[in-house]
């Protein structure tokens, strides 16, 4: 009925349905309007949404993590400063995670995940000299100004 009055109409290609709750579509209704139905999960602006919270999790934040991870590889190889190191994480790495993280939550084992492979980065996998809450406090109270995606994603 839309279609008819306002004149605008469905994309068919790129249009999909989630039905959420006790929401169904009907074989009529598929044949009707020919659009994809999902029954678990969809793709929507970059982000999973779904039934199941632990497979939209694991979509998420899985490949984020391998990224992540890589790139921290291939920088480690590079002779970087501690305060260069921060840098690239505060630049390059955190902002992958900000747009996810606005829009949905992260799991506690990804956290930790990130958490512990950014401060090993920093400390080029050696001991680390200095507490956490050290290096993620500002720089005029003696810290690296390190982004803390925890305090981020509240």
């Amino acid at each position: 009925m839309y279609e008819a009055s306002s004149g605008a109409k469905i994309n068919r290609q790129k249009s999909e349905i989630l039905p959420i709750g006790k929401g169904r579509v009907t074989d009529i209704e598929k044949n009707k309007y020919k659009l994809q139905v999902y029954e678990n999960y969809i793709l929507l602006l970059g982000v999973y949404v779904g039934k199941d919270k632990t497979v939209c999790d694991h979509l998420n934040w899985s490949g984020k993590v391998s990224k992540i991870k890589s790139l921290l590889n291939m920088w480690m190889q590079r002779q970087l400063t501690i305060q260069g190191r921060v840098n690239f994480i505060s630049s390059l790495l955190m902002s992958r995670l900000w747009y996810s993280l606005f829009v949905t939550s992260m799991p506690d084992h990804v956290l930790r995940d990130i958490k512990t492979a950014c401060v090993n980065f920093v400390w080029n996998n050696d001991a680390h000299l200095v507490k956490y809450n050290t290096i993620i406090d500002q720089k005029c109270n003696g810290g690296l100004q390190l982004p803390d995606i925890e305090s981020k994603m509240y």
